[in-house]
C-alpha cells in the first residue's frame, strides 16, 4: 500500500519509524488521525468490526493453515465488498444495488466476463463500441449513484444555513 491510515496506538507510531528502516524509499506513507479523537477513525472501525464478527461467525476456535485463512479472508473480503450502499429494490429485472465493489473493480464480486468478451484480437470498430458501452454503462451508474445514494445521506451539520455560517 502507498498510504495507512491508523489512529495513534503506541503499536502504530512504533511501526511508522521501524518501517523505512526495512522498506527505504517503498515505506508507505503513514496517516495518524488527530490525537485523542477516536472517533475519527469511525469508518474503518466499523469495517474492522464487520471482517472480525465475520471470522468469529466462520471459524469458532478452530486453527487454520496459512492457505486455509487466505481463503477465508478471501470470503470475508468479498462479503464486505458485497454490502449494498443503496437500497434493494424487490422488482423483477432491476440492476442490483450499488456495493462497494463498484468502486473498487468497477463490477460487482463474483462477475465474470463473457466468452465473447475473451477475444484477443479486436477490430477498431469494436473496440470503439466497446468503449462507447462502458461510457453509458458508467454513465448510468454515475446517475444511479446520484440518484439513490447521494440524495439519500443524512445531513452531517445540524442548523446549517446556505450561504453563511452557522
Amino acid at each position: 500500500p502507498a498510504k495507512l491510515y491508523s489512529d495513534n496506538a503506541q503499536t502504530f507510531t512504533s511501526a511508522a519509524t521501524l518501517l523505512p528502516n526495512h522498506y527505504g524509499t517503498h515505506t508507505p506513507r503513514w496517516q495518524f488521525i488527530t490525537p485523542r479523537a477516536p472517533w475519527w477513525g469511525g469508518w474503518w472501525e466499523r469495517l474492522v468490526r464487520s471482517v472480525k464478527t465475520s471470522l468469529r461467525k466462520s471459524l469458532g476456535n478452530r486453527s487454520l493453515s496459512k492457505g486455509e485463512l487466505e481463503t477465508v479472508l478471501c470470503e470475508v473480503e468479498a462479503s464486505v465488498h458485497s454490502r449494498p450502499l443503496t437500497r434493494l429494490s424487490d422488482q423483477p429485472g432491476e440492476e442490483g444495488p450499488l456495493t462497494p465493489a463498484h468502486f473498487l473493480l468497477e463490477q460487482p464480486m463474483g462477475a465474470h466476463l463473457p466468452e465473447d468478451e475473451l477475444v484477443v484480437s479486436l477490430t477498431a470498430f469494436q473496440l470503439v463500441e466497446k468503449h462507447s458501452a462502458r461510457q453509458q454503462c458508467l454513465n448510468k451508474f454515475w446517475e444511479k449513484w446520484h440518484a439513490e445514494y447521494i440524495t439519500n445521506l443524512p445531513p452531517i451539520v445540524r442548523n446549517h444555513k446556505a450561504g453563511g455560517s452557522v
